[in-house]
């Protein structure tokens, strides 16, 4: 398909209401974050859909080749930075400084992502049967281009673990990433992505450069993944559109306190 194609698809499938409601509901109380080559805006505020259509607007988001993300981190009371880019520099300076002040959770995120998709499948398919028998309430979302990501929202987390302090808790998911990692010979986890200004894909975003949909998976639709079902062309159907609306991101039913025996069990024990 030519890109001028692709690009008509792309405008379409951000045009959605529906698309638009599930993108805002994973950005909510998030910063959104506008990237392409060379350029990142940051600490854009998106928690209404008369907000996202906004900057997508100032930014010319739908004219040039952006990538959609979010946050990790939760930010309630995200300031409202100026529109003027004069102000705004010193605000997000400000912001920059303090922002840990304004935090009230951080996500983990399990970054699968190695260039051959193969290889990224069978690293997913070992983390995935590991959270499935800690039974984790995760979700799990191919990534638009090389990888899938695990998320596990804060809220799902014990008390004990949100007791630690955001700057441990960054500490502690990274740790248990490099023993998972290597204790389970799981070689394609990404452990770069512990920062806490770190931010990740937004679910059902246009992924460049190839135009997948950074799309959530079942367990079903993950046994049976095919690149054909990301496409935009794909999730425009029907039925794909239908999945969406009624599943979201697709999050397992799971206990709060397999979380804590999973990370016991990596950090404490340390070997198989």
């Amino acid at each position: 398909m030519k890109t001028e194609q692709l690009e008509a698809l792309r405008k379409a499938w951000y045009q959605r209401t529906d698309v638009l409601y599930q993108i805002i509901e994973k950005s909510k109380y998030r910063e959104t974050t506008f990237i392409r080559v060379g350029v990142a805006h940051r600490c854009i505020k998106a928690n209404a859909m008369r907000y996202m259509v906004s900057n997508f607007n100032r930014y010319h988001f739908l004219k040039e080749e952006f990538n959609l993300y979010h946050s990790l981190a939760h930010y309630p009371d995200l300031p409202m930075f100026s529109f003027n880019r004069f102000d705004k520099k010193p605000e997000m300076e400000k912001f920059n400084k303090e922002y840990i002040n304004y935090m009230t959770g951080f996500d983990l995120m399990i970054d699968i992502d190695n260039p051959d998709l193969s290889l990224a499948y069978s690293s997913a398919y070992k983390t995935k049967e590991i959270l499935d028998r800690y039974e984790i309430p995760y979700w799990l979302m191919f990534s638009g281009n090389k990888g899938f990501h695990f998320g596990v929202d804060y809220e799902d987390f014990p008390k004990e673990i949100k007791g630690l302090g955001f700057v441990s808790i960054a500490k502690l998911f990274k740790e248990f990433a490099e023993r998972l990692k290597f204790i389970e010979n799981i070689p394609d986890i990404d452990l770069s992505v512990f920062d806490l200004r770190r931010v990740a894909k937004t679910p059902y975003s246009v992924v460049y450069p190839f135009y997948f949909i950074a799309r959530p998976l079942s367990d079903e639709q993950f046994k049976d993944f095919k690149l054909i079902d990301c496409t935009i062309k794909h999730m425009m159907r029907g039925e794909s559109i239908s999945d969406m609306r009624m599943n979201g991101v697709k999050k397992r039913t799971g206990k709060i306190g397999g979380i804590k025996q999973m990370f016991d069990y990596y950090m404490e024990n340390g070997t198989n």
